[in-house]
């Protein structure tokens, strides 16, 4: 195995965690997002 196959394969495998990171947390940041922002804070 290369260094470039290996950099590779990292890449992918972090990818992989956030597009599964996103699908799993695209419902609730729509909640915990406005309350964390100043200019929604009133």
């Amino acid at each position: 195995m290369t260094a470039d196959y290996k950099v590779t394969e990292l890449f992918c495998i972090i990818d992989e965690f956030c597009k599964h990171f996103d699908a799993e947390n695209a419902g609730n940041l729509l909640t915990i997002l406005p309350h964390s922002l100043p200019i929604f804070a009133q």
